[in-house]
């Protein structure tokens, strides 16, 4: 979870450019993790959130501010699709 934007307190910048099915890429100790997004959701920004995801598989899930509605916040689900060494 992260703020939006260019500032100094923003870590995601270009989230909302996200689509179901796009491919999202992490990048950890020499391993590069594939996920799919397969679900994106709006949730009231009033100090919780609900996630909605399938336990039976490995997800990411990132969390950001609603670009353009500050009483929002943006769910993305992406579920792993591969693991690969580099």
């Amino acid at each position: 979870a992260g703020h939006s934007g260019t500032g100094v307190q923003s870590y995601f910048k270009n989230l909302y450019k996200l689509n179901n099915n796009d491919e999202v890429n992490v990048y950890y100790k020499n391993i590069k993790y594939t996920y799919k997004i397969v679900k994106i959701y709006k949730q009231p920004k009033d100090g919780t959130i609900a996630i909605y995801r399938d336990y039976n598989k490995t997800t990411l899930t990132l969390v950001t501010c609603t670009k353009n509605d500050k009483k929002t916040q943006t769910v993305y689900i992406a579920e792993l699709q591969s693991k690969k060494s580099y």
